[in-house]
């Protein structure tokens, strides 16, 4: 009874043995067939991802995408062409004016750069007068001590006053910057109009943003920024030669004029450099926007070259840290690795720097936008609808939006 026992469980250990191997041959099967094979396996071709991501989309939501980016593109586009199309429009205009101007001041200033013309009755007073100089009267005789011959009277060479020189530079070069400003401006005029791509399709979507790489690529922008420096610089010049003439003439007109001539250049000057320093003055140019490209530049390389210095410093400190005055000054020379390593020292661009006074005053602006709204139209619906966003509000610039309403009640019906 127990031999026939054990020989049942030892069958029925044989068959638990052979249902383990077989589940684990069918693991391992699935296993093989599940995992993909490593070696085997390669990356899809370009062909294959653009078929499997074109069926995610419809072709109708994909014609929406390039139509909505086309038009995008295109109202860029217009708008940069029909500005600067304004701009030398006007250019044109005055610098028309200018160089009319220009010209009648030069027709009457070139003339003293030359020897004033000979007058017969002028030479025969000099040949009377030099004929007279050479008598000497020792009474009872008249003896002629020189010979006063037409051939033997000396030519003195003419030489232009210093006045007339620097007169006739500044107006001369007035002259040609006016010109070549109105000749570029023309230039500039047949471009914008080669440039025009009419249109919203496919193919007049990719003429367009070959047109516009093309502007981008050859300074367009910038051509016409140097015109309308060109024509300020034809004005500046034009104004400082007016004193100059005048000084020469009468000295209370000379005076006089020099007053408000330096007035206007200080004016000129300050509207010019207040954008340079101060992001939010509305002075701006393109004068003050070549300013601050040049200032930026030259700080940007003297500021390169400067953390160059201070970090072979500060690198050389590190390698020498064990001697005592090294140690010593350890601190400050952390400050110099700090510095020499600081990314975010440079000057920023020209739109740059808004957009950083943008993200510093963010709050003061959002506030700004709610209480603008209501101030210029002197809607109440503002009023009402003011409360659904003070959430997005900073909780600070809330009071001030009170404070904003009361002062514009206040300066609009005294109340």
């Amino acid at each position: 009874m127990a031999s026939s026992d054990s020989h049942a469980s030892s069958k029925i250990m044989l068959q638990g043995e052979a249902e383990e191997r077989n589940t684990t041959h069918i693991d391992e099967k699935d296993n093989s067939e599940t995992e993909p094979d490593i070696m085997t396996w390669s990356f899809p071709s370009p062909e294959a991802i653009r078929e499997e991501l074109s069926k995610e989309f419809t072709t109708e939501q994909k014609e929406k995408v390039w139509s909505e980016a086309a038009e995008a593109v295109k109202a860029s586009y217009d708008q940069l062409l029909g500005r600067w199309k304004e701009e030398m429009d006007s250019l044109l205009i005055y610098a028309g004016v200018s160089s009319a101007v220009l010209t009648a001041f030069n027709v009457e200033s070139y003339h003293l750069l030359q020897p004033e013309p000979t007058d017969p009755t002028l030479a025969v007073l000099k040949q009377i007068s030099a004929q007279l100089n050479g008598y000497t009267f020792t009474p009872p005789f008249l003896n002629a001590t020189s010979s006063t011959g037409p051939g033997h009277l000396a030519e003195i060479p003419f030489q232009a006053p210093a006045s007339a020189v620097w007169l006739n530079s500044l107006w001369f070069s007035s002259l040609v910057f006016s010109f070549a400003s109105a000749l570029l401006a023309l230039f500039v005029k047949q471009w914008i109009y080669e440039a025009l791509v009419p249109g919203t399709s496919r193919e007049s979507a990719r003429l367009r943003q070959y047109r516009f790489d093309g502007l981008l690529k050859w300074r367009v922008g910038r051509v016409v920024v140097v015109l309308l420096i060109l024509l300020q610089l034809a004005s500046v010049l034009f104004l400082a030669g007016l004193p100059v003439l005048l000084w020469t003439l009468h000295n209370t007109v000379a005076a006089i004029t020099s007053i408000l001539v330096a007035l206007v250049f200080t004016f000129v000057i300050g509207f010019t450099l207040l954008p340079v320093f101060k992001s939010d003055c509305s002075y701006r140019s393109p004068a003050s926007f070549a300013i601050y490209a040049v200032l930026r530049v030259a700080r940007n390389e003297v500021l390169r070259m400067i953390r160059g210095v201070c970090k072979v410093i500060y690198l050389w400190s590190m390698r020498w840290d064990s001697e005592a005055l090294i140690h010593a000054y350890r601190a400050q020379f952390v400050r110099l690795g700090d510095f020499a390593y600081d990314a975010y020292g440079s000057m920023p661009t020209w739109r740059g720097r808004d957009q950083n006074d943008i993200y510093r005053y963010h709050g003061d602006l959002s506030r700004a936008v709610v209480t603008t709204a209501y101030s210029t139209t002197a809607d109440k619906k503002f009023l009402a609808s003011m409360s659904v966003i003070f959430s997005d509000l900073p909780p600070e610039q809330v009071p001030k939006c009170f404070r904003d309403i009361l002062n514009f009640m206040e300066a609009e019906w005294h109340h």
